[in-house]
């Protein structure tokens, strides 16, 4: 099998969120690791890879989170009877697995992707310490929270209930090549943007619903522009959802759904809104296209690294402390 040279270049809310607050981060993530994880592929590629594949214990339980969602609809949807004791024994037992191969570092370095590791135990001094018990109890809150809110969630009371039609998606995989993307022209170069979403579902008044599930500790405030903010990553699910399945945009509603404390927020969407969101992907590719030699997207060769200006001059400043890459930016490797 040939593997490209270089990645294959295309957006997402998530690598939009990485540039902005970090070059360096972005360069590592999105090309020092490609091919990393090949047999053959170069030192610094592999050492990129490893690192690429670290999360958090917060990162960890949305990802449980997520994941026993789609498993519990799933079941539903086949008449399975599923329960919320097995639900949440599928993000306790996510979690302890992940605990569990972090303490394996011999085991990351060799099979970084079969075994991440976590930023709190290579970084922080692992679960002993104060600062890690102190984000392993706000976890646990917030297991709580879901336990206490998921099934009065919106959604869940809507397909429990008999209002849903037909549930369309459920968190698809990205090797779907059918689903979760669509493609947006930049100064002549279609750009392949993802859209993954959580939850799409039509409802008896013929309503598609598309729901975002959140799992966050506080409350969201919309007012005045936040809608933007807030909504970014979902109108451009709208975009996907118009385009693929043929849906006017005054038939589809965004819902963002917390299901930590239970707020939920629903907003319409319209051409205007979807419009301005696609002005700001454009933008943003544009910003990223600078960063690539000859600008030649379709080649999506980066330029050197030091282009890619690292945000912070310390590993214990505020986004490098919090980062992945800080043994590779300030010459700290695990070697």
């Amino acid at each position: 099998m040939k593997y490209r040279e270089n990645p294959e270049f295309s957006w997402s809310y998530s690598r939009n969120s990485t540039f902005n607050s970090c070059a360096r981060n972005y360069y590592y993530k999105n090309y020092a690791a490609h091919n990393g994880w090949l047999e053959n592929a170069k030192f610094d590629a592999k050492l990129a890879y490893r690192y690429k594949n670290m999360t958090t214990l917060q990162l960890t339980f949305g990802m449980a989170v997520h994941e026993a969602i789609k498993s519990y609809i799933s079941s539903y949807l086949k008449k399975l009877d599923p329960t919320m004791e097995a639900f949440m024994r599928h993000i306790d037992d996510a979690m302890h697995d992940v605990c569990v191969k972090s303490l394996g570092i011999q085991q990351w370095k060799d099979f970084p992707k079969q075994n991440p590791m976590l930023h709190e135990v290579l970084y922080m001094g692992g679960f002993r310490a104060k600062e890690v018990k102190r984000i392993a109890d706000d976890v646990k809150v917030k297991r709580n929270g879901v336990e206490r809110c998921f099934l009065h969630a919106r959604s869940m009371k809507e397909l429990m209930e008999g209002h849903v039609q037909r549930v369309v998606e459920i968190d698809e995989s990205i090797k779907d090549v059918t689903k979760g993307r669509f493609y947006y022209d930049v100064d002549g170069h279609e750009v392949c943007i993802w859209a993954k979403i959580d939850l799409l579902h039509v409802r008896d008044d013929g309503k598609w619903i598309i729901t975002d599930w959140k799992t966050e500790s506080k409350e969201t405030h919309i007012r005045g522009d936040a809608y933007a903010r807030v909504f970014f990553q979902q109108v451009l699910y709208a975009k996907y959802v118009h385009d693929k399945y043929k849906v006017p945009y005054e038939d589809i509603i965004l819902r963002r759904s917390n299901i930590v404390i239970g707020q939920e927020n629903e907003v319409p969407v319209d051409e205007e809104k979807v419009n301005m969101c696609l002005d700001r992907v454009r933008e943003s590719v544009r910003a990223m296209r600078a960063y690539v030699e000859d600008a030649n997207l379709d080649v999506n060769k980066p330029k050197e690294m030091h282009v890619f200006q690292q945000a912070g001059n310390s590993p214990n400043c505020g986004v490098c402390s919090r980062c992945s890459y800080k043994h590779l930016c300030f010459g700290l490797p695990l070697e």
